[in-house]
Order: C-alpha cells, then sequence, then structure tokens
C-alpha cells in the first residue's frame, strides 16, 4: 500500500458501539483515515447520521461492490461476525471487527485461512490492551519487575439490566450473542492471556441469576497458567444498581499492581519491594476522561501502521483465537463439570454448537 495513500473504509452496523467508531472519522483523529459509507438494516438509525457526504445503504452487499473502499469495519451483532467477514474478504477487502471476531473457532480458522489466501488483513477491536494503566503492567512483566507471577484476578462486575437485552432479539442468545463471558467478560478475558501468557486448564460455574435470557449473566472460573501462576476471572452483568468494576490485579513475588476503574484503566495499587518501581509516570496511572474513545484511537492508530507495512502492535485474528480459545475452554467446563483445556480442539458447549 502507497503510504501517503488514504485508507478508505465502510463501516456495517450502526448500533451501540458505532458512535465509538465513527468518531475517529468525524473528528479526523487518526490521519489517513477516510469513511467513505455506512451500512445498517434499520432506516432509522442510518437517517441519525447527520454527514451528508457519507453514502448509505440497507445492503451490506453494496459496499463490498465500491472498489474504493479498502477495509470493512464490522459492527453488527457477534453472532453475523462470520458471515460479513468472509464476504468482505472474499471482496479483497481488509476487515475490522468488533470483539468477538467469531462465535466459534472454526470460523476464526476460516477466516484466517481465506485472509491468508487473498492476501487481506483481519483486524480485532480489544481497545482495553491499550489502556495506559495495562501497558505499564505488560511493561513491568517484560522487563520482570513482578519476578515469579503468584496470581492474576479479573473482576467485571457491571450492570445490566432486562431493558438492555430486550432492546434486540439476539442479546443474550447463544446463536447470536453469548452471555457475559462472551460479551461483557471477553475484554478481560484477553487481557488475562495478554499479561499472562497461555493457559492450560480452567474450571467455571455460571448462572442465570436475575436476567431472562438464554445464556449466563454471571460466571466464576479458576485457571492456571502455563507459567504456573494461578488466576480467577468473576463477570456479571448482574450487578446493582450500577457497573462497579473492571478490573486486574497482579501479585508477584517482588510486588503488585491493581488496576481498577470502569473497564481496567485506572491503577488503583502499585506496592514492589523495589521503590523505584513505584515511582510511575503521570500519563500511566490511568486514561483521559472517555475511556472507550481513548482505547479506539490507539487501536486505530495500530491498525493504520499495519496496513501501512510499519511496525506495529495491532491485535490480529491470530491474537483474538487464543483468547477464543479459553472463552470456549469456560463454557464448556461449565457445561461438562469438569476441568478443561484451551488446547481441546473439540469443545463441546451452547456456543459452539448453536
Amino acid at each position: 500500500m502507497n503510504l501517503n495513500k488514504k485508507i478508505k473504509c465502510g463501516i456495517i452496523g450502526c448500533g451501540r458501539i458505532f458512535p465509538k467508531h465513527y468518531e475517529i472519522f468525524s473528528k479526523k483523529i487518526i490521519p489517513n483515515l477516510q469513511l467513505i459509507a455506512v451500512c445498517d438494516l434499520k432506516k432509522e438509525k442510518l437517517n441519525v447520521i447527520q454527514n451528508k457526504k457519507l453514502i448509505k445503504f440497507q445492503n451490506y452487499n453494496e459496499i463490498f461492490k465500491m472498489k474504493n473502499i479498502d477495509t470493512i469495519i464490522i459492527l453488527t451483532e457477534s453472532g453475523k461476525h462470520y458471515k460479513i467477514a468472509r464476504e468482505a474478504l472474499l471482496s479483497k477487502k481488509n476487515i475490522i471487527v468488533e470483539k468477538p471476531l467469531c462465535l466459534k473457532i472454526k470460523e476464526v480458522n476460516d477466516l484466517i485461512k481465506i485472509s491468508k489466501k487473498v492476501k487481506k488483513k483481519i483486524f480485532v477491536i480489544m481497545q482495553n490492551r491499550f489502556n495506559n494503566p495495562i501497558q505499564l503492567a505488560k511493561k513491568y512483566i517484560r522487563n520482570n519487575k513482578f519476578g515469579k507471577i503468584i496470581n492474576i484476578t479479573a473482576r467485571v462486575r457491571w450492570s445490566r439490566n432486562q431493558n438492555y437485552y430486550n432492546q434486540a432479539f439476539w442479546r443474550g442468545t447463544w446463536k447470536y450473542d453469548g452471555g457475559a463471558l462472551t460479551n461483557q467478560g471477553i475484554h478481560h478475558i484477553d487481557l488475562l492471556y495478554y499479561l499472562g501468557g497461555n493457559i492450560e486448564k480452567t474450571f467455571a460455574f455460571s448462572s442465570k441469576r436475575l436476567a431472562k435470557i438464554q445464556s449466563e449473566d454471571t460466571a466464576v472460573a479458576v485457571l492456571k497458567f502455563k507459567s504456573g501462576a494461578l488466576g480467577t476471572l468473576e463477570v456479571t452483568t448482574a450487578t446493582r444498581p450500577k457497573d462497579l468494576e473492571g478490573s486486574i490485579s497482579i501479585l508477584g513475588e517482588k510486588g503488585t499492581l491493581i488496576i481498577g476503574g470502569f473497564a481496567a484503566n485506572k491503577i488503583q495499587l502499585c506496592d514492589f519491594i523495589n521503590k523505584k518501581d513505584n515511582i510511575i509516570k503521570k500519563n500511566y496511572y490511568e486514561n483521559p476522561k472517555n475511556i472507550y474513545g481513548f482505547g479506539h484511537k490507539k487501536i486505530y492508530s495500530e491498525i493504520v501502521k499495519s496496513l501501512k507495512n510499519k511496525k506495529n502492535e495491532a491485535i490480529q485474528a491470530k491474537h483474538s483465537l487464543e483468547s477464543l480459545k479459553i472463552l470456549h475452554s469456560l463454557y464448556s467446563s461449565i457445561e461438562n463439570k469438569k476441568i478443561f483445556s484451551p488446547k481441546n480442539t473439540k469443545f463441546n458447549n451452547k456456543l459452539n454448537n448453536a
């Protein structure tokens, strides 16, 4: 790709997460990015978008026909990601997909195979990796500041009432969405993998405590990392009356780091034996006020670097695949009531069989 050429994009899906992506283009936050067209099945959602320069479609196949668009951004319900992504790749477009990339392992593997054949790239939106405190934790792990890691704990205590699930037919269904683990917890599952490395074994429980949906609104799990560290994961959308936290804690032989806030965006404790490690640059302590906007800005910046063949940290399909394997390991453990491994190639659970 010409390094000075603009990357021209089309967005499919104008729902709840759309504004966070649209802002990147409307405010011209990232140079060399241009939005050409948007698509949604519902005309009323398209009518809300005031930009008259945008071409609007209700049939996403029309976007694939546009030769001046080289990258498709997919923001639909999770269960439709695979079909749309596959068609986009076969239309010789790069794709950017909201988490999770797909609901099934075989679907991700198929997309990776196609992307290699057509020589196009797949990127996944896991913006919390780029939170300032998470980047500090990653830096400390790389530099062995923790020493031997003892335990990593992730907690997602968010609130999604019945009205949230009733807004769309697909929410909380196995075929299109999954439960709290798939929709909300996937970010923290990804962070456990990103910071702790490969996970060898999982054991989990889940429950529907408050939400009237097919899948779970609450889940807990214990994890064993390849490194020997242990971990715990707690995910719920049944926190009342409002969101409480999205946190991750790392306990090591040389010190402790606790990252809290709404979405792992604020350092709550940094305490190391070597007191010099407790001195952190101010910008690492937390994200700017707009948590989501900040993360999306960073991830799009890395995607642009990748598309221009520069050194980057964009999250590609192969990275997302590992988090998805952990997710399926958790669901398989829940349904089979036994310890499961993300390395297992046959995941027997409702999400995989939907």
